[in-house]
């Protein structure tokens, strides 16, 4: 029993020292696996001071984007031959739609500017070109400074079913804005085009710095005239300042690019919504700041006049009338103190032209934001709830 019973006390001694023994392993090796999740987690965190891992993702990316955008390796050329679908038949309905609405206003159609960028388009379209060499891609235009790729990009496009959808959006504001302006309209031409680009440029900058997301700085390219159709559908809606039906709904002129924005998406899934979006905040920008300073500093004369002239109290109709029908002298009625002081205060609370300007300016830039806001939480939304779609390599505008 003697011998049994220190067994006994052996074997628990034994196996608590054993116990002891796992439970300092165990920790140990927990100890070096978080050490290790730390090390890992510092090598690829994006801080301030990037790390050597970091460092050679940058070097990556930069030696396969100076790949990609040389000489080297095959290359496509656009536009492609694609077979006919039904995004096809709408756009050339839809081109049809708009000329035949321009004919039956009565005006001039034949207009030298449109009549010029029109041709070069579709010059353009029936001799393909590299897609590489024309499109608008953030990493040539910083690193290999060809800043000629913002202008040839808006004259290239995707398929037969983009130069059409595209030239249906364009038609009827770019004849109506060359109309208004004559020659000074290619000046606009020139400066919303110059602003998009660059906007596209500077956001891709922005991604890359700052969100720690190269994609579109070095891989993507982007084509196609809509981001000028966009900034040019804010002037001309400015321009003509009436109201016009969209969807039921009675808005501005100058707010109707939101609802364009909006159907382009959702028919278009390869279409580029960034270069959209720059291309109206292009047009805003031109048509609330540039295009006012240019002409004050042009003409000298007051850009907010019209607004000015709308707002100013209707005036009065005159009060003369005829004393006698004998003595046909004339006698001013006398304005009650009354109705002169409504008077008065109609003009003071009727703001001025400057004010209502940049009060219309701020709500458009309300707008993009409201828009942006809506396109990243859909896209956050479809990325936790995919649909399965048709995606290109390209983006398009």
């Amino acid at each position: 029993l003697f011998c049994c019973q220190n067994m006994n006390m052996g074997l628990e001694v034994i196996s608590q020292w054993t116990s002891g023994v796992v439970n300092a392993a165990e920790q140990a090796a927990n100890k070096v696996l978080e050490e290790a999740r730390t090390l890992k987690s510092s090598l690829y965190s994006d801080s301030a001071h990037p790390t050597v891992v970091n460092k050679f993702k940058l070097k990556a990316n930069e030696t396969f984007a100076a790949i990609r955008w040389s000489s080297l390796g095959s290359y496509v050329k656009v536009p492609l031959s694609t077979e006919p679908d039904v995004k096809f038949y709408v756009s050339v309905m839809d081109l049809a739609r708009a000329l035949l609405t321009e004919f039956s206003n009565g005006e001039d159609i034949f207009q030298p500017i449109t009549c010029s960028l029109l041709s070069l388009v579709s010059w353009v379209h029936f001799h393909p070109v590299r897609l590489r060499d024309y499109c608008l891609s953030p990493y040539c235009v910083v690193e290999k400074k060809e800043f000629s790729r913002i202008f040839k990009s808006s004259i290239v496009h995707y398929n037969d079913t983009h130069i059409c959808s595209n030239i249906a959006a364009i038609i009827s504001d770019i004849l109506y804005l060359e109309r208004k302006n004559g020659p000074w309209f290619l000046l606009d031409l020139i400066s919303i085009n110059c602003l998009s680009g660059l906007l596209y440029v500077g956001w891709a900058c922005f991604l890359k710095e700052y969100m720690k997301d190269g994609s579109e700085y070095y891989a993507t390219g982007a084509i196609g005239a809509s981001s000028i159709a966009f900034g040019l559908q804010v002037l001309s809606g400015l321009m003509r300042s009436n109201k016009v039906m969209c969807f039921g709904f009675e808005v501005d002129s100058e707010f109707t690019w939101v609802f364009r924005l909006a159907i382009s998406h959702l028919c278009a899934s390869g279409s580029s919504f960034a270069g959209h979006l720059c291309g109206t905040v292009s047009g805003i920008i031109h048509s609330y700041i540039i295009r006012p300073a240019f002409l004050f500093m042009w003409d000298g004369e007051n850009p907010f006049e019209n607004d000015l002239e709308s707002l100013q109290p209707p005036p009065r109709k005159s009060s003369w009338q005829l004393t006698s029908k004998a003595a046909p002298t004339i006698s001013k009625a006398v304005i009650s103190p009354k109705s002169s002081r409504q008077a008065g205060a109609i003009h003071k609370v009727a703001p001025s032209g400057f004010r209502r300007h940049m009060k219309r300016f701020i709500i458009q830039l309300g707008l993009v934001a409201v828009s942006a806001g809506i396109y990243v939480h859909a896209s956050r939304y479809l990325k936790e709830h995919p649909i399965t779609i048709t995606t290109q390599n390209v983006q398009y505008r």
